[in-house]
């Protein structure tokens, strides 16, 4: 799941970054990067959510063990 964290983020910045500059350079409001942007935060937020169930179910097990 690091590897989807890592993806989401480098998405995230990079298509914000694009938005960002497109929206100041040329005043123009860019979509594509908009929602690159939207896909690389539901990217982090799937992998932050995975990355506590694992550690939930790990915690678990050494309980139990």
């Amino acid at each position: 799941m690091l590897s989807f964290f890592i993806l989401g983020l480098v998405v995230t910045i990079s298509a914000l970054a694009y938005f960002v500059y497109g929206w100041m350079e040329y005043g123009q409001f860019l979509y594509a990067p908009f929602i690159a942007a939207i896909v690389g935060i539901n990217f982090l937020f799937i992998s932050f959510v995975q990355v506590r169930r694992e550690r939930a179910e790990r915690e678990e097990r050494r309980r139990t063990s």
